[in-house]
């Protein structure tokens, strides 16, 4: 081989390299780029997707506890109604014992206190054993 065909050879093995390295490489990081793309996006939609998920648990164990609490407030409300005693009763459980007693004054020096705040005598008396054990209703002998 002569050494003009060897230097033509070397040219032509340098241009295809550097044919390779201009067109390939590029076509490479493009691949490479495109499949981070979408990587990405697939990542943040099931991102958004578990936050949906996360979200609509959470309302709907928020919805189940609500529910709850109004049965139980409504079913309370009831029994204090029928029992002739306030409804508000049922609301306020705890703070009962912070509340003032009402105290009626009956004929000479005699008094009642209620057991639970309010006025005792706004309720309608009748009678029955849980208005009695809580004091409320009208004066007793009244």
């Amino acid at each position: 081989m002569s050494l003009g065909a060897e230097a033509i050879r070397s040219n032509s093995a340098k241009a295809m390299q550097q044919q390779r390295i201009e067109v390939e490489q590029p076509q490479k990081y493009a691949q490479e780029n495109t499949m981070q793309a979408n990587q990405y996006k697939y990542d943040s939609q099931l991102s958004a997707q578990s936050y949906q998920q996360t979200l609509g648990e959470q309302n709907n164990q928020y919805n189940n506890l609500m529910k709850g609490y109004n049965t139980v407030m409504s079913n309370e409300t009831n029994a204090l109604s029928q029992a002739g005693l306030p409804s508000y009763l049922a609301y306020t459980p705890g703070a009962l014992a912070v509340q003032p007693k009402t105290t009626q004054l009956g004929p000479g020096l005699t008094s009642y206190t209620s057991k639970i705040p309010g006025d005792p005598t706004t309720s309608a008396y009748t009678g029955t054993t849980t208005q009695n054990a809580l004091g409320w209703g009208t004066f007793p002998g009244s």
